[in-house]
């Protein structure tokens, strides 16, 4: 593993770097308690994780490469930066497989929670960005926990949040787990740009961009050429108050757009709602799923979606009208059977299989038992000889034919 940290200059917090040959992982809380010299304050169970962070000025650049990165346990990687006017650092990651789980999180804010005080330190700059490239990328969170998975990148004052930038073979995003660009104060939200060739979102997984009172973001998902899967989850931009219009959606060339529960939603308030351009080769949409362009005062933004249209009318079999008689094909009850035609009548035999069930229609003993007056004796019955009536009560008795 390669460590590289420079030194800040011109009121910069330091860059960091790292480069591990097999498996990056961040998990759980330090175990360990730390002392502040100068208080003597008791600090536990701070989450393992890798900052960037700057009080006065810009932040520093996270570049972090590996075979594996996995952060679980509310593991984090994350830049922050309280500078006056000044960007939060921008997180470069690159890996085969990037798991977050548990927790884990990848995060840019232009504030800080102090866990001394639990104070919250708000800067006034513009969030940072975050980009990965990466070939499986997966979020899960089999757990409740206290931070909630995903990849973060928020503003709480008039600058606006950084964007994220995601390019990936397959995104798998789970039970609750998130991608999220948020303006909570004044400022834009940022845009979330997605290059992946699978992306499957289940059991109230989500990617968003909102606002509290300035434009929404984009979030625009291209490269999709195999499934594009919304299983009980959604994809969404939204402006909470004012003016400003919503973010847009646009959904590039999947071969299958799937929606099951699925939501796809833009909305705005007083500004004009976000547009919705989806572009699929088969579009599949169950009747609880909803895709919706909206302003609650403002004009309502466009829904298009286009995917051809499938002429299936002459592969479809047209079923008859008129029915059947078949009253003449159904076997009659065995009483219906004289005694020489129940004797000669067709057979068809069947051999089973050992170890086969047997038939449904097979003859099967009766618990009847007819009012014979004396015992059978089925000593006599040899050949057709004995009485017919005898010879036909004694079959009935053990077949069960005695309707």
């Amino acid at each position: 593993m390669k460590i590289v940290k420079s030194k800040p200059q011109n009121r910069l917090a330091g860059n960091v770097q790292l480069d591990v040959t097999d498996t990056l992982l961040i998990s759980g809380r330090r175990e360990n308690v730390f002392i502040i010299p100068t208080s003597g304050q008791r600090i536990e169970h701070i989450p393992s994780s890798i900052q960037s962070i700057s009080v006065y000025g810009a932040g520093g650049q996270l570049h972090l490469t590996a075979k594996t990165i996995h952060l679980t346990e509310e593991g984090s990687i994350s830049a922050s930066s309280l500078g006056l006017g000044e960007r939060v650092g921008t997180i470069n990651l690159q890996a085969e497989n990037l798991i977050l789980m548990e927790g884990g999180q990848i995060n840019s804010s232009n504030s800080l929670y102090d866990v001394t005080t639990g104070t919250v330190f708000v800067g006034v700059g513009q969030g940072g960005d975050i980009n990965i490239l990466s070939k499986h990328l997966k979020l899960d969170t089999q757990q409740p926990r206290v931070n909630r998975t995903g990849i973060f990148s928020d503003t709480y004052s008039q600058g606006p949040s950084g964007n994220i930038n995601v390019q990936t073979d397959s995104l798998d995003i789970q039970r609750d787990s998130a991608i999220s660009a948020r303006a909570y104060g004044p400022g834009d939200a940022g845009h979330i740009n997605l290059q992946a060739q699978h992306l499957h979102l289940s059991q109230y997984g989500s990617i968003s961009t909102a606002a509290i009172q300035a434009d929404g973001g984009n979030i625009i998902l291209n490269g999709l050429s195999g499934l594009l899967y919304l299983d009980n989850s959604e994809i969404t931009t939204s402006v909470t108050t004012g003016p400003k219009g919503g973010g847009n959606i646009i959904i590039e060339q999947p071969q299958f757009t799937i929606l099951n529960k699925g939501l796809i939603r833009t909305q705005a308030d007083a500004g004009r709602g976000g547009n919705i351009h989806i572009v699929a080769d088969q579009f599949l949409k169950t009747p609880d799923s909803l895709i919706s362009a909206s302003s609650r005062l403002g004009l309502d933004g466009q829904v298009i979606i286009d995917s051809p249209a499938e002429t299936i009318s002459g592969s479809l079999l047209v079923l008859g009208t008129t029915f059947t008689d078949v009253s003449g094909l159904l076997p009659g009850f065995c009483t219906a059977l004289s005694f020489e035609e129940f004797i000669n009548r067709s057979r068809f035999t069947f051999n089973p299989i050992v170890g086969s069930s047997p038939r449904p229609d097979d003859l099967k003993p009766s618990s009847l038992l007819l009012p014979i007056s004396a015992s059978p004796n089925f000593t006599k019955a040899t050949g057709f000889k004995a009485n017919k009536a005898e010879l036909t009560q004694r079959l009935a008795w053990l077949t069960g034919c005695h309707r």
